[in-house]
This record gives structure tokens, C-alpha cells and sequence, in this order.
């Protein structure tokens, strides 16, 4: 009880390399541990005297000094007392087990240093794909949020599904995935090269996946441009061979120091040169060029090193003898020492320009002849006074100027009132910089007819040049279009009168083009419906029509447009206030001066309260129908102009009147045919004329019929509050049987 050594097993004496066990016993157990490890031995040698089992590990060395790992467990041997009287321990060797897991943290710190000094990442994940462990992760994301997650937690639904794909495919069939995987991280496209595994327990399940990945995505983004630069470039060149064939220009490559040419197949078309002959060296090329220019060509490149020269020279085509012009630009290549190597360079055939060119000289020689009959208002002018040396009549027709008044004068003399009206400075501009003036519309005042007259012009400005360059004076061309723009600002005040006229008329005016698009600001549409610009543009205007009724409309405005015909609809529109509104709208064509459609001119009126009054005019008519054809009485109504307006069965009836002229509606017939019925037919229409001229007094009177019938008439004129007269109403009784029982 006191720690002391009294007894070991042989196999302790083994394992501890003891030959003596004598030279250790009675010794404190303590004491064979060394200095590092006696509190440990001395703690658990206390708590096992307490009467607890104790367990430590430690390092203690043999006898013979080989170090060993121990696996130590003490415990307490009790008398039948209960009293503890020895202390036994158990030491299990652990050495091996202890370098193993040695190695294996020795291992997984190099494998975490290894993944630190790399840009990978690697992760593992259980059966249900849930990270268990991650690291090295994507800079978007926090290795410890991410644990116990599954990826569509993390990336969304829709980024993750490929992901999830793969992962699961490996989870149910066991096979490595080795590839290129791509998703959506954060909005923005990532590329992994990923190798996952499937992970197996003791038994040889699978209980998840392990899988390293590294983030390629610059790398492909740098493959993709790679791809794209070599596209471009393929297309450069395949645009440069064909630039080069189609402007038929000739490639030449000269080997001088083996005096051997090379000529592509537009150089030999150049030269009239058959495709498969060779010009081998520089004594055929030089047989070829006019020997005038040659020898200019020559002593030109002996003069000096020159490394990039341009020549123009004639040759004598092959094919046909024909002299032609060429144009070369060719680039001298050289050694170290300076040498001479090699000579490449292009042709081009300019035969055609040259001839231009001379052409354009001889022209020039008929411009002076020409300026006195041009069809325009020409002046040269010379020097930076701008002295007038020729202008043509047209000109002096402009100014109100004869040539003998301006020629050989500076212009601002000739002209004092254009001064300070920025003449002056457009001058100066192309004189001083060589730039070429062109002004559409510039308006001028200039006294002619002995009135300053606000003028316009369409104004050009040439520099001329001599043959150094340099330049000399302006030539001035000017065309009068004072009647155009006049008649230009009255179309643009028209429009803005029409504008005005659109605002303020009651209806709701618009216009569309040609083909039925509304186009440009529509004001009046914009104030009723509240749609903006952009709304209503095109045939967007419908969105604000009844859905009952948009389509409807649609297929109508459609007839009228693609038939050139007046378009009148009734629809409803939802205004600016959200209530529906009915319309009755008509549109017309507008045509040009060629009988084209120009535009499509529409008005919309709201007819909302006109509608509801004519639907309860139509009610009380039906009404009042229904009682006229039910009255014993026979009723007539007249206007004012005395025309018919309506009557009832009865009417018919007393007068005995025909089918067809009641079917005719014809005043005058049915006032012939009552003449014929009565027994003084003049007394009738002499008291129907009377009344109609005084409608203020009421009628009542017999008529005697030749069939001896007799009816009660009475009149009643139809007056409105405002007194204005509008109608008479006649009623006509049989009282035939009343008058005879009398």
C-alpha cells in the first residue's frame, strides 16, 4: 500500500527487458517512470488506495532502455475486512498502436498542408449527401455553415440539380465520376474539374461520397478566349485572302540572293501571265516593265537603303501587248550586316485610275468654260480677300448684282450688308483649314429689288488648290430655296395649328400611318385613357378597348385600312379614370399628291350620355306607339315642314288608305288620296294651311266623306318649353253613328 514493486509476471519481466526482478523490487512504482511521468503513476496510485480503479497512459522506457508506450490500469485488492491491502496493475504495451497514430496525424498534417497549398477543395458527405467535413472551400461560402447542409440547401434547387445528379448516380452505382461540372454560384457561372468516390464502412457499404474539385473556371474562360482569338484570327486571314482576291491585288516574294521570284495567281493575271507559267527570276520580271520607268525605278533604289518603297511604272502586258499602269508598295528585308534578302511586296493594276486621273485634268481645263453655264449660282473667289475672279449669271441673279459691278472685287464690297452675318467666318474656315462647307439651309439677308430680303440658300464651299497644294481661293455654289423653306415653315405652322386644333376640339382627335399603326404623341389619347407614349405606340392604343370589344374593333380598323375606306365603330374605353366610356369614332384616309395613303385621321366622341338618351327616346317612342295603336281614334304627326312622321291602324282605316301608299311613306300621295275622299276637299287643305301658319292655335272642326261618313278632327301643335314649334298632332274620329242618332 505504500507503491512499492513486490511482485511481476514473467511476461511483464519480458516486456519490460528485467533479467534481475531483485534489482526493482520494493522499489516505489513511481520511481521506475522517470521525472515526466511520476505525478501521473503517483495520482493514479492514490485514487486506486481510495478505492478506484485508475487508467493513464505514458512513455516509460525499458531496463535495457528501449522506449515504450503503456496502456497502465490500477486497481485495489481488498482483504475479506474490506481493507485494501495490495494494488495490481495491468500495463499493456500500446507502442505500435501509439507510432501508428502517430504517422497517421504525421500523415493527415501533410495532407492539410498539402490542400492549404493548393487551391482544392475537398469535402466528404454522407449517405443522404450532407457535408460531414469540407475544406478548402469556394470563397463564396463558410466551411463550418456548410456542414451538415446538402447542396440544394446551399446553391438553390436549380443550380444544384446536375450537382445532386452526379452525386447520387455515384452514391447508387459505386463508379468514381471523373469531369467538368458547371453551376450557378451566386448568378454567376462556375466550372469545377471534380473526382468524387463513393466511401464504404467495415462491411463494404456505401455510406457516403468523398470528392476533390478545383475551380477551372478562368482556366476555361481563358480556353474559350484562346478559341475565339484563334476563330478571329482564321477569319482575318480567310478575309485578307479573300480582300486580296477580290481587289485582284498581285503578292510577289523576291529571294535576292538566289535571284528567285514567287508570284501568287492574281501577280501573273496582273502581267498576262499564264497560270502555269514561272517567272524564275528578276531579268524576266524586269523584261516586263517599260524600260523608261525601269531605268527611273533603278536609280531610285540605288540612290540609298531603302527599306519600304512605292513605285508606279508601266508594263507591257504578256497576254496582249497592252501598256498598263501598276502601283507597287514593296518592304526591303535585310541581314545583320545590312544586307540585302529578300524583297516582298503587292501590285496593284491602276491603268483605270490613271486614266481618271488624266481625264480629271482635261475636265478641270472645261471647268472655267463650264462655271458661266452651270445650272447653279457658281463664284471663285481668290485670296483671302475672296476676290470675285468669275461668276456665273446665275449668281448674279442671286446678289442682284451685274458682273460689271462685282467683278475683280473683294466680296464683302460687292456684298457690305452679308457683313457680320457669319459669312465671313465659313469662308475663312476652308480657306485657312482645307475643309469642304456644306450648309443645307442658311438663311441671308441681302438687298435686292433696292429691299433688304431675308433670303435662303443651299450653300457649298470648295477649297481650291494649286498644284503644290496649297490653297488659293473658294469656289462658291449656292442655290436659292427661299420658296421651299417658305413653304416648308407654312406646313410646320399648319401642324402646329392642327395640334392646336386637336387639343382643343370636343372630340378626341389621333392620327396613325399607313398602315393603321398609331405613331408619334397623341395628346388627346394620352388625356383620355392615361396611357403613356410607349403604351399606346403601335397597336397598343387597343389595351385601353373593352376586351368585349377589342378584337371586334381590331378586325374592322384592319377592313378599313387594308381597303382604303372610312372607318366608323362604336366601342368602349376605359379612361384616365378607370370608368368605361362609350365612343363612337370615325377615321379617314389622308392621301398624297400620287393618291398614296399618307396618314389615317381618326376622332373619337364620347357618346356615353347620347347613347343613354336615345335608348330612353327609344323607350318612350315604344311607349307612345304602343298607345297610338291602341287608341279608337286615328292619329297622325306631322313636322313643322309638314311632312309625315308617323300614324296609327285607325288612321288607315278611317281614310280608307291603300296598302302601297302606306307602305311608300309618300306625303303628297297620301294627300292626294285624302283630297279625293271628302266633300270639300279645299275647304280641308285651306284650314290645315291656316293653322300650320298660326301653331299657336288649336283645330277643331267635322269632315263630311263622300261615303257619308263623318269624323271629329282636332289639332294640336307640339311646342317645346322654349317655345320652339316642332310638330302638329292630328286625331280623327268616326262619329258617324252618333251624328245620324242625333
Amino acid at each position: 500500500t505504500e507503491g512499492r514493486v513486490t511482485y511481476m509476471n514473467f511476461n511483464g519481466l519480458c516486456t519490460m527487458e528485467i533479467d534481475d526482478f531483485s534489482k526493482i523490487k520494493n522499489k516505489p512504482w513511481w520511481s521506475l517512470w522517470g521525472k515526466e511521468n511520476e505525478q501521473t503513476v503517483r495520482a493514479a496510485t492514490a485514487k486506486s488506495l481510495n478505492g478506484e480503479t485508475s487508467r493513464f497512459q505514458a512513455m516509460c522506457p525499458t531496463v535495457k532502455g528501449t522506449n515504450k508506450w503503456w496502456d497502465v490500469q490500477v486497481s485495489p485488492i481488498a482483504t475479506p475486512g474490506e481493507k485494501i491491502s495490495q494494488l495490481i496493475s495491468v500495463s499493456r504495451d500500446i507502442t505500435s498502436q501509439v507510432e501508428q497514430r502517430k504517422e497517421i496525424d504525421d500523415s493527415e498534417s501533410l495532407f492539410r498542408l498539402a490542400l492549404f497549398l493548393t487551391a482544392q477543395t475537398v469535402f466528404k458527405q454522407d449517405k443522404q449527401l450532407r457535408y460531414t467535413w469540407i475544406y478548402n472551400t469556394h470563397p463564396k461560402f463558410v466551411a463550418q455553415e456548410l456542414i451538415g447542409k446538402i447542396d440544394s440547401e446551399i446553391l438553390g434547387k436549380d443550380a444544384a440539380e446536375i450537382l445532386t445528379s452526379i452525386k447520387q448516380s455515384v452514391l447508387n452505382t459505386g463508379k468514381t465520376f471523373t469531369g467538368n461540372i458547371q453551376f450557378e454560384i451566386e448568378g454567376q457561372l462556375t466550372v469545377f474539374l471534380a473526382r468524387i468516390e463513393a466511401t464504404k464502412d467495415i462491411a463494404g457499404q456505401i455510406n457516403g461520397i468523398i470528392a476533390v474539385t478545383n475551380d477551372i473556371t478562368e482556366r476555361k474562360q481563358a480556353e474559350n478566349k484562346i478559341k475565339e482569338s484563334e476563330q478571329e484570327i482564321r477569319k482575318i486571314k480567310e478575309q485578307l485572302e479573300l480582300s486580296i482576291r477580290a481587289g485582284k491585288i498581285g503578292v510577289w516574294h523576291w529571294d535576292v540572293k538566289n535571284d528567285i521570284l514567287h508570284w501568287s495567281k492574281e501577280q501573273k493575271v496582273i502581267y498576262g501571265i499564264d497560270d502555269s507559267e514561272a517567272i524564275i527570276n528578276s531579268a524576266q520580271f524586269n523584261a516586263l516593265i517599260v524600260p523608261e520607268d525601269l531605268k527611273r525605278i533603278q536609280d531610285d533604289q540605288s540612290a540609298g537603303n531603302i527599306l519600304e518603297h512605292e513605285y508606279d511604272f508601266r508594263i507591257i502586258r504578256k497576254s496582249d501587248g497592252e501598256v498598263r499602269w501598276i502601283k507597287s508598295r514593296a518592304r526591303n528585308v535585310v541581314d545583320q550586316q545590312g544586307a540585302l534578302q529578300f524583297i516582298s511586296g503587292v501590285n496593284i493594276d491602276i491603268t483605270e485610275q490613271v486614266i481618271a486621273l488624266t481625264k480629271l485634268q482635261a475636265s478641270e481645263e472645261k471647268f472655267k468654260r463650264l462655271v458661266l453655264q452651270a445650272p447653279v449660282a457658281i463664284c471663285v473667289l481668290r485670296g483671302a480677300d475672296y476676290v470675285i475672279e468669275t461668276m456665273n449669271d446665275n449668281m448674279c441673279a442671286l446678289w442682284d448684282r451685274t458682273l460689271a459691278q462685282a467683278l475683280n472685287k473683294p466680296v464683302f464690297d460687292v456684298l457690305p450688308e452679308v457683313k457680320g452675318q457669319g459669312i465671313k467666318e465659313l469662308l475663312d474656315n476652308v480657306y485657312f483649314t482645307g475643309e469642304r462647307c456644306v450648309i443645307e439651309e442658311l438663311s441671308v439677308n441681302m438687298r435686292r429689288n433696292d429691299k433688304l430680303e431675308n433670303t435662303f440658300v443651299k450653300l457649298v464651299y470648295e477649297p481650291l488648290r494649286e498644284a503644290d497644294g496649297t490653297i488659293s481661293g473658294v469656289m462658291a455654289l449656292a442655290h436659292e430655296i427661299t420658296e421651299q423653306v417658305m413653304a416648308r415653315k407654312k406646313v410646320e405652322e399648319s401642324e402646329k395649328r392642327f395640334e392646336a386644333a386637336i387639343l382643343a376640339v370636343e372630340g378626341i382627335i389621333w392620327t396613325s400611318n399607313a398602315q393603321g399603326e398609331m405613331i408619334g404623341k397623341q395628346p388627346g389619347w394620352a388625356k383620355l385613357t392615361g396611357q403613356h407614349f410607349e403604351e399606346y405606340q403601335g397597336y397598343g392604343w387597343a389595351k385601353a378597348i373593352h376586351p368585349d370589344d377589342a378584337q371586334p374593333t381590331l378586325n374592322a380598323w384592319t377592313d378599313a385600312v387594308n381597303n382604303e375606306k372610312t372607318f366608323e365603330f362604336e366601342h368602349r374605353v376605359k379612361t384616365k379614370q378607370n370608368d368605361w366610356r362609350l365612343f363612337s369614332v370615325k377615321a379617314v384616309p389622308a392621301f398624297d399628291k400620287t393618291g398614296a395613303i399618307q396618314q389615317w385621321i381618326s376622332v373619337h366622341t364620347d357618346i356615353t350620355e347620347q347613347k343613354l338618351a336615345e335608348e330612353k327616346l327609344t323607350y318612350r317612342t315604344a311607349l307612345l306607339e304602343a298607345h297610338n295603336q291602341a287608341s279608337v281614334d286615328g292619329i297622325l304627326l306631322v313636322d313643322a315642314k309638314g311632312k309625315i312622321i308617323s300614324f296609327n291602324q285607325c288612321f288607315i282605316e278611317i281614310w280608307n288608305m291603300p296598302q302601297h301608299i302606306v307602305d311608300a311613306k309618300d306625303d303628297e300621295a297620301a294627300l292626294s288620296f285624302a283630297m279625293t275622299q271628302l266633300v270639300n276637299p279645299q275647304l280641308f287643305i285651306d284650314k290645315v294651311k291656316y293653322h300650320y301658319e298660326h301653331p299657336t292655335e288649336m283645330c277643331f272642326d267635322e269632315l263630311d266623306f263622300k261615303d257619308g261618313k263623318i269624323v271629329e278632327r282636332n289639332g294640336y301643335p307640339v311646342i317645346g318649353d322654349d317655345g320652339t314649334y316642332y310638330a302638329w298632332s292630328w286625331t280623327f274620329r268616326d262619329i258617324t253613328e252618333q251624328k245620324n242618332y242625333e
